[in-house]
């Protein structure tokens, strides 16, 4: 049956409270890569994938493949989660208890602390990746992206991204007044905060939730970078962040087509 231990609970507290901003229930999958995180949100405007790699974990077992995935409520997890330090461990345990999984934590003092939550059928609703070849790539600072998006929500709810060979504008149009932020590219230190690396054979256009990207970028915590990739403008946008050694967490977001 499915069990794993993670060392440090920072990275997996924050995606927990990514998804539970966005989706009332997700899915817990572990398979050969790791442990896999996803569900769409409640507008089914956004897929979200984490990938924790399994030589991330103290341990982990796959379990049986009829075991693998377990439906879980996110709002119930993130409750429980909000309680731990970012230095915890952190285990999950499907091991016979059924329709449940126990989450054990482990504070520097030895302390254990443990919960039972019930598990969802889920399997109906679940979305696979979509499969997309992405023409256009912008890599930029994950802090500088979230506090742009920060600043034009107050404008507008909704933003106009463009990409071209040399710069990406974000613009976002209210009833009272518009908005746009300019990044020329400019390829720099990936830590470095005015970083723009753009990889693209075209200009690319398309419209966004404001809404939806502030809350992805809640994720800023867990990657000094950003990467945006897009298709064209009716194809959802990929947003990805690489956790170092860890895994990542990807966002896959429908684009605004009215």
């Amino acid at each position: 049956m499915p069990f794993c231990k993670f060392p440090c609970a920072k990275e997996i507290k924050i995606i927990f409270e990514v998804i539970a901003a966005m989706k009332s229930e997700f899915y817990l999958n572990f398979s050969e890569e790791g442990l896999v995180i996803d569900g769409m949100d409640l507008t089914e405007s956004v897929l979200v994938k984490a990938l924790m790699k399994e030589d991330g974990f103290l341990q982990f077992e796959k379990g049986r493949i009829d075991t693998t995935v377990a439906g879980v409520n996110a709002k119930a997890m993130n409750v429980f989660l909000k309680t731990l330090s970012r230095d915890d461990f952190l285990e999950f345990d499907c091991h016979d208890y059924g329709d449940k999984m126990i989450i054990t934590t482990v504070n520097k003092f030895n302390v254990k602390t443990k919960f039972k939550m019930n598990l969802l059928d889920l399997i109906d609703s679940h979305r696979a990746v979509p499969n997309i070849k992405y023409r256009c790539s912008v890599k930029l600072s994950s802090q500088r992206f979230q506090n742009d998006i920060r600043g034009l929500l107050n404008v507008s709810d909704s933003v106009i991204i463009t990409v071209t060979r040399d710069k990406i504008t974000l613009e976002a149009v209210g009833e009272e007044s518009s908005a746009d932020v300019e990044l020329q590219k400019k390829d720099t230190r990936a830590s470095d905060y005015d970083m723009v690396n753009i990889t693209t054979d075209e200009s690319f256009k398309a419209k966004y939730s404001l809404s939806l990207l502030y809350k992805i970028t809640k994720a800023t915590p867990l990657s000094s970078c950003i990467t945006l990739k897009f298709c064209n403008r009716i194809l959802p946008m990929l947003a990805i962040y690489e956790m170092e050694r860890i895994g990542n967490v990807s966002f896959h977001v429908s684009p605004r087509l009215k």
